[in-house]
């Protein structure tokens, strides 16, 4: 049996654990946080599934495949429907009643289209700036789907089976160095353990391991070009987009959902607006006034709004994705028995889907160290 700690408990901590505790190994998993689930979590809040910005999940992507392995309650998801989401000053992706349009703009959709409104407004939904073709191919088949539970029901069934096999949980621990078999904590504590896996993020990631060669001879990691977004998530007593599930301007990188529209059991009534805004430093001067443009968006698109909110939260800025300069890899650190997981890492899959493959991929590997 060997000795494995996970460092941060979000969804690629999460699902290392979960492939390193199956494989027969001891595994003990700290958080710097409060709460576990990282960014892929939500929160009830009168009654509204709120989460951090709009997520979407792919049907048959690593994280609902391991959930629904997990448990055996049903992941109750929907998904986005073409027909109603529409494309600012470009009508309905997939208007009905009008066939001539819907073919037109199913063969752009099909062909990527660059030029096409539809095209990069179906590209800026599937993933928010990264370039993800399951994602995209998803969308048009309706296999992109919004979670009524919400992401903490996710989190809450991974953390379960995690409970449910003895794997212990420390939060509000952090992590500020490590070396081969010793990590050492914010309160002094030096953890001796046989392997460590990275799941805390790209920029904790970096720190830590700044002074490890990888397998390859290069000294730590390199530096990423983050996406980030500004977002806000409001539940209100009203309907400001009617029917419509998202208004999305994909060249100004701004959209609007009603994840109620989406997913009905999300909340009791009325809407739940999940927008978000990641246009950069070509766009806007600073993350703040990115935010202030995504709410003069939703003040454009969603009339009213602000006459109808019961809870609100808004943020100028969190992280998408690191976008590391170069691929790296879950075992780049591996001569260290160092394992790294998160959506960063190089795998077919992308966002939350990619944290999670990154995750099971340590976990499967661990013996290998100690074959």
């Amino acid at each position: 049996m060997v000795r494995v700690l996970v460092i941060g408990a979000g969804l690629a901590g999460l699902s290392a654990a979960l492939a390193a505790t199956s494989a027969g190994h001891h595994v003990v998993i700290v958080e710097k946080a409060k709460r576990i689930g990282g960014r892929g979590t939500s929160q009830h809040i009168d009654d509204f599934a709120i989460g951090y910005g709009p997520h979407f999940v792919l049907n048959k992507g690593p994280l609902v495949r391991l959930a629904t392995k997990l448990s055996t309650v049903k992941i109750a998801k929907l998904p986005l429907r073409l027909h109603r989401i529409e494309s600012v000053g470009n009508g309905i992706i997939r208007p009905q009643g009008n066939p001539r349009k819907v073919i037109e703009n199913k063969k752009a959709l099909k062909s990527k289209d660059p030029n096409n409104p539809h095209v990069i407004n179906a590209q800026f939904i599937s993933g928010w700036g990264i370039d993800s073709e399951s994602r995209y191919r998803a969308l048009a088949k309706g296999n992109l789907s919004c979670i009524g539970e919400g992401w903490s029901g996710l989190v809450g069934r991974l953390a379960m089976a995690l409970d449910e096999v003895g794997v212990l949980i420390d939060s509000n621990l952090e992590v500020v160095s490590i070396e081969q078999g010793k990590v050492q904590i914010s309160n002094g504590t030096t953890v001796e353990t046989d392997v460590i896996i990275l799941a805390c993020g790209h920029s904790k990631t970096r720190s830590l391991v700044s002074e490890l060669t990888s397998c390859s001879g290069q000294i730590g990691l390199p530096k990423s070009q983050p996406i980030t977004a500004s977002i806000v998530d409001v539940s209100l007593d009203s309907k400001p987009l009617q029917q419509l599930q998202a208004i999305v301007d994909g060249q100004n990188k701004m959209a609007i959902f009603d994840m109620k529209n989406i997913h009905p059991a999300v909340g009791p009534g009325g809407s739940l607006l999940s927008a978000i805004a990641t246009g950069g430093s070509d766009q806007f001067n600073s993350s703040q006034e990115r935010l202030d443009g995504l709410y003069k968006f939703m003040d454009e698109r969603a009339s009213g709004w602000r006459e109808h909110i019961i809870s609100q939260r808004g943020q100028s800025k969190i992280s998408l994705h690191p976008n590391p300069e170069t691929p790296i890899e879950f075992d780049t650190f591996s001569n260290h028995n160092v394992l790294l997981a998160g959506d960063w890492i190089d795998n077919e899959f992308s966002l939350a889907d990619a944290a999670v493959e990154s995750g099971r991929q340590c976990g499967r590997h661990i013996s290998n160290l100690f074959g």
